[in-house]
């Protein structure tokens, strides 16, 4: 494998998955705690995270007074559409625990902008955020997509991909997408975290994930590759999405 076997944690189902990865949230929410007094957060949107945040909010060991939140990206739709990861964060999580009103930096989807201004608002709230975060997330989950996207950052949305100033970048999903414009966090953010934790689930996962952790094929031509070299990004996947990969020795 290219990548390290120890940054590479397989589990037999997503519950299991989402277990271990709370475990891991949890103490590195309390070291930076305890450390700077602060936790920062970005979420990775989509379904695969859900059942990890429901097992956080259902475990609630953490002191969420010192979490400081984002998401990593946000369809433009409003927060009460089906699709939109605001809901899906504060219905799985940020309802159930006591994360303060004013240390959480969501995407201002519900405000009548345009998806230019909605990227220009997140992009000065992300940089508030960071500025009191010595600069860096403590943590960025992502998801990845069978077209090995990260966040809203997908093949071939060059603005965004080559972005390498601002924090947020107003994406473009492909076009067979059911909402194509989103709001993602770009590179500098993403590849500055401290620690970043991919969650990936189901045999569609399989393809991208034996081209980028074992190597071969298509592999930089993934948004996702640019973090296969990073040593402080860990890959939690379940069974199906590893079937793929050597077998551990």
């Amino acid at each position: 494998m290219t990548v390290s076997p120890d940054r590479v944690r397989r589990h037999p189902s997503t519950t299991a998955l989402a277990e271990a990865a709370a475990g891991q949230i949890e103490a590195l929410a309390a070291e930076a705690a305890a450390r700077t007094g602060r936790f920062s957060i970005a979420f990775a949107g989509g379904s695969t995270p859900r059942e990890l945040y429901n097992q956080l909010a259902k475990r609630n060991r953490c002191n969420w007074a010192r979490w400081w939140v984002a998401l990593g990206d946000e369809r433009v739709v409003g927060s009460d559409h089906p699709e939109s990861n605001t809901a899906m964060l504060r219905s799985t999580l940020l309802d159930r625990v006591g994360v303060p009103p004013d240390q959480r930096f969501l995407p201002p989807v519900d405000e009548g902008l345009s998806h230019a201004e909605i990227a220009d608002r997140y992009d000065r709230s992300i940089r508030t955020l960071l500025a009191e975060s010595n600069r860096a997330f403590d943590l960025v989950l992502l998801g990845l997509g069978a077209d090995g996207h990260i966040a809203s950052l997908f093949p071939g949305d060059t603005p965004c991909l080559n972005e390498g100033r601002r924090s947020v970048c107003a994406a473009q999903a492909p076009p067979d997408a059911s909402v194509r414009e989103r709001i993602t966090l770009t590179y500098p953010v993403l590849l500055n975290a401290r620690t970043v934790i991919f969650l990936v689930a189901g045999a569609g996962k399989r393809a991208v994930i034996t081209e980028l952790l074992a190597g071969g094929g298509s592999r930089t031509a993934y948004p996702a590759s640019r973090f296969v070299p990073n040593s402080r990004a860990y890959w939690y996947l379940d069974s199906q999405a590893a079937a793929g990969l050597p077998t551990p020795v």
